[in-house]
């Protein structure tokens, strides 16, 4: 069967109503031309014409097509604020009369479904044409004689009639001819199959009494304004049919015309859909299971990716374990044998100091170990930011040291001065890590690793997908262990792969590493020798360096000038020892100290008069009201007060950040805690 041709009429240039139904929508056998007006009454062979809203003078560009194509139907598309008067001009033009009217705010399957039903129409008139044709062809050869051939003419209506007949009472839809009234004039063998009752059980009632109550007035409603004049398309109208099954019916109507043009009656077609509604139902029904499965689906492997994070992340603190614990038994060492020795009443000064520059030394060692440990174990989800890849190697190296021991040889060697990716910075010092733990046992625990940093503009063919052109990071650690054997080098990226024996590793470390690298837009790869050694090598997608002005000279004027004394700090911390050395400290610096053991007892001072106060210095970590949420209800009562807190720890810090408040990390120097505070009070008061 050849495709219906449909020829669209556009503007000067094609609108938007027609990009939007044609360039998106697919038309199965439809071949769809587009011309502008002045190609109407060239048309050619095209059996439809749409004319869009954009067309000045419709009317006449649609009776030049039918000129052309006098079986050809016509469709005008009229936005909803000019639909009723498109449909009121179309009587005064016998030509096109029977086009029908579409509202533009039409749906694509609205649209197609028109579409099939005017290419219907087109056929049923050529069919009747083609009839009549064959007719007098047949029954009519060249008469002499006026009288003959009317007679003739006659004997062929009379047989075209009953063709016609046959074609109605054939007819798998219902037809049906209704008058003004409502009454139903006639109906075909379809029409009592459908609508559950013969023409003459119809007599005496009127046609919207067919259908369900529910459904009368839709029929009425397709009955007034068929009998208006206007082309009714599809509209489902309800049934019961003889055996009591509730059917749906796709419903068309038109106006029967007189002799003169008056509208007489009504004719309706009725096709049963109700077949088509059930699969639509049941199609929906199945779209709704399908969508809660993939939803299911996406949130179990969300749920499984997470667990899979968290299970590589804590199998690298494992291996941190060993050597934070080691390091810090030697922190201890130090800070142990100096309060020792600084017992002896008969120490000279030289070496007080000594041993008192020794633990001061050792609890800042400490206090950077704890904090590197906590950034690199923070569980949270997959954050992206900005940040110096250089600057973030050269830290985590320091990491690296305490993982692979004291007998692995740890260097550097940074090849670009502004190395900047986004990336999740935890989940970097991940694999950071390990790699770096897979190098160690490769090694076992003797050798030399390096870690570098560089720049390149391509990244080449890796495990069989093409080179990625563009500006990359390259970040690579080399070992001088035993290598990997050429037929394992591709499995090792699988989760829970491994080479090691029961209990050394679960096989998630280097699968953290690929699974980082493509999550960031990159990619990893590896190159191996047997017993000379591996590399690793991760690659990120460079960017610029960011923009924000820095704000540390200003800090550091700050911090350099002369500490204010006297100032009026309101002390919040819940814990009794550290609050008491927190006095002491503070009040052996020359300020005044008032102390509160939770936020609630804090507000209440401050409601007491908060002018006595020059800044709240609190902890994070507290019962009931924590110290972000005492540092907002402060901020919103009393604006002109600064805020600083402190924490050692806290996952509230971890997840939300600071919310614009200063913080003192645990453990803190008295000098860099007074500084703080001189510097907050000064700067409240300067914006005042």
């Amino acid at each position: 069967m050849s495709p219906t041709k449909v020829l669209v009429l556009t503007g000067a240039a094609p609108d938007e109503w027609t990009r939007t139904h044609f360039d998106a929508a697919e038309w199965a056998d439809v071949a769809v031309s587009f011309a502008s007006p002045r190609e109407a009454e060239t048309a050619g062979d095209a059996e439809i014409l749409i004319v869009t809203p954009t067309v000045a003078d419709p009317l006449a560009r649609a009776r030049s097509f039918r000129r052309v194509q006098p079986s050809g139907q016509v469709l005008f598309v009229a936005h909803p604020e000019r639909l009723e008067r498109m449909k009121g001009l179309l009587p005064y033009s016998p030509e096109i009369s029977e086009a029908w009217v579409v509202n533009a705010e039409l749906s694509d399957p609205e649209l197609r479904r028109l579409v099939v039903d005017a290419g219907a129409e087109v056929a049923g008139r050529r069919a009747i044409k083609g009839l009549y044709g064959r007719i007098n062809a047949r029954f009519a050869p060249q008469r002499d004689g006026q009288d003959a051939a009317s007679t003739q003419h006659d004997r062929n209506l009379a047989l075209a009639e009953r063709y016609l007949s046959a074609i109605l009472a054939n007819a798998p839809d219902a037809l049906l001819a209704i008058a003004l009234d409502g009454s139903v004039v006639s109906w075909n063998e379809a029409a009592t199959r459908l609508l559950g009752r013969t023409w003459d059980e119809a007599a005496g009632i009127t046609f919207p009494d067919l259908f369900d109550p529910e459904d009368r007035p839709g029929a009425l409603d397709v009955l007034n304004r068929a009998g208006m004049g206007e082309s009714v398309r599809a509209v489902e109208l309800r049934v019961s049919a003889a055996d009591g099954q509730c059917l749906t019916l796709e419903v068309a109507a038109g106006p029967v015309l007189g002799g003169g043009g008056a509208i007489e009656g009504v004719s309706l077609i009725a096709r049963d859909v109700s077949g088509r509604k059930r699969d639509e139902a049941s199609l929906r029904q199945l779209n709704e299971e399908l969508e809660s499965r993939v939803a299911r689906a996406v949130a179990e492997r969300e749920q499984t990716a997470a667990a899979l994070r968290q299970a590589q992340k804590m199998e690298a603190v494992g291996q941190l374990t060993g050597g934070v614990a080691h390091d810090f038994n030697n922190l201890l060492t130090v800070i142990k044998s100096s309060i020792e020795l600084l017992r002896n009443p008969n120490l000279v000064e030289d070496r007080k100091a000594r041993y008192l520059g020794a633990i001061s030394d050792t609890v800042d060692r400490a206090a950077k170990l704890t904090g590197q440990l906590l950034a690199f174990a923070r569980r949270q989800p997959l954050k992206p930011e900005v940040f110096d890849v250089a600057e973030r190697v050269t830290t985590v190296t320091e990491m690296l040291r305490t993982i692979v021991g004291a007998r692995v040889a740890v260097s550097t060697e940074i090849g670009c001065a502004t190395c900047f990716a986004l990336a999740d910075v935890s989940q970097f010092e991940t694999a950071l890590v390990n790699m770096a733990v897979n190098a160690r046992d490769a090694m076992q625990g003797e050798g030399a690793l390096t870690v570098s940093v560089r720049e390149i503009h391509e990244i080449p063919a890796i495990r069989g997908h093409g080179r990625a052109k563009g500006d990359f990071i390259v970040v690579s650690i080399r070992d001088t262990g035993a290598g990997i054997p050429s037929d394992k080098l591709g499995q090792i990226f699988e989760p829970f792969y491994t080479t090691k024996e029961v209990g050394k590793g679960t096989g998630l470390g280097l699968s953290q590493v690929f699974g980082f690298a493509k999550q960031s837009g990159g990619d990893v790869d590896v190159e191996s020798a047997v017993g000379l050694g591996t590399t690793f090598t991760l690659y990120l997608p460079r960017i610029e360096a960011p923009l924000n002005p820095s704000e540390t000279s200003g800090i550091r004027h700050e911090d350099t000038a002369a500490a204010d004394h006297g100032r009026r700090v309101l002390l919040v911390e819940d814990n009794v020892e550290v609050g008491k050395f927190a006095v002491q400290v503070l009040e052996d610096l020359g300020h005044r100290i008032t102390w509160a053991t939770n936020a609630a007892e804090a507000l209440s001072v401050l409601a007491e008069g908060s002018d006595a106060f020059d800044v709240v210095f609190s902890d994070v970590v507290m019962p009931g009201m924590n110290g972000i949420e005492l540092g907002r209800a402060v901020r919103e009562r009393f604006p002109a007060l600064p805020v600083v807190l402190t924490s050692g720890y806290s996952h509230v810090l971890a997840q939300e950040g600071r919310h614009g408040f200063e913080l003192v990390q645990k453990p803190y120097a008295a000098g860099d805690l007074s500084r703080v505070l001189n510097r907050v009070a000064r700067r409240m008061s300067h914006a005042q």
